[in-house]
C-alpha cells in the first residue's frame, strides 16, 4: 500500500512541476513558447527512462535549464542528492522556486557554470544532461575527473564526434521512442557489477 501511495505522490509532484513550468514559461521563456503540457509530459517520460541507469548517490544535472532532467530524477530518486547547475539567473531562480514548491530536500540549485562548480566539488558520481550546448566541456570533465558516468540526451551527430576521444570508454547508446536523431548515450568508467550495486 505504501508503495502505491509513494507512486501517487511522485506522480502528483511531476504534474505540479509541469504546471509550474508552464506558468513560468509564459513569463520567462524557459522552453519553447508553443510547448504544450503533453509535450512536457513526453519529455519528463524520457527523463524517467534514465532513472534506472543512474550511478552513485551524487548526480549532477549539467546545464539544468528548465529542470526537465534534474527535477524528475530528484522526485523519483529521493535518496540521491541531485545538484542542478545552471548559469542563467532566471532559470536558476525558477529551479529554486520548484525546489521550494515541491519540498525537494535532496536538491541543491547552483547558479554558475559546471566547470566552476566542479573545481571545488569533486564528489559527483554521475553527470546527466539534455542538449548541453558544448558536449566537449562535459567530456573533458568526465575524462579528467573520473566521474563514473556521463549520460547525455543529445544528437547522434554529437555522439559520433566524440568517438575518437572516448574510444577506450564503455559506451551504450539507446534510441529514444519517437525520436530519429536524438539518443541517450551513456559513457561509463565502471563495470556492470559496480553499476548493479548502486
Amino acid at each position: 500500500m505504501r508503495t502505491n501511495n509513494e507512486s501517487i505522490e511522485k506522480r502528483n509532484k511531476i504534474d505540479y512541476f509541469i504546471d509550474i513550468l508552464l506558468q513560468w514559461n509564459n513569463k520567462f521563456n524557459l522552453t519553447s513558447s508553443n510547448i504544450t503540457k503533453r509535450d512536457l509530459e513526453i519529455l519528463v517520460g524520457e527523463t524517467i527512462l534514465l532513472c534506472d541507469k543512474l550511478y552513485g548517490k551524487m548526480i549532477m544535472d549539467a546545464g539544468s535549464g528548465n529542470g526537465l532532467i534534474g527535477i524528475p530524477i530528484a522526485i523519483n530518486n529521493p535518496k540521491k542528492r541531485v545538484i542542478l547547475v545552471e548559469k542563467l539567473k532566471k532559470k536558476s531562480n525558477f529551479l529554486t522556486e520548484v525546489k521550494k514548491s515541491l519540498d525537494l530536500s535532496n536538491v541543491d540549485v547552483v547558479w554558475g557554470r559546471v566547470e566552476d562548480y566542479l573545481l571545488y566539488n569533486s564528489k559527483i558520481d554521475c553527470i546527466v544532461t539534455r542538449g548541453f550546448p558544448n558536449l566537449d566541456i562535459l567530456v573533458k570533465i568526465f575524462l579528467k575527473r573520473k566521474i563514473c558516468k556521463l549520460l547525455a540526451i543529445t544528437s547522434r551527430a554529437k555522439i559520433e564526434k566524440k568517438e575518437n576521444e572516448m574510444e577506450n570508454i564503455k559506451k551504450c547508446v539507446y534510441n529514444i521512442p519517437n525520436r530519429e536523431k536524438i539518443v541517450l548515450c551513456i559513457w561509463s568508467h565502471v563495470s556492470r557489477e559496480t553499476i548493479g550495486k548502486s
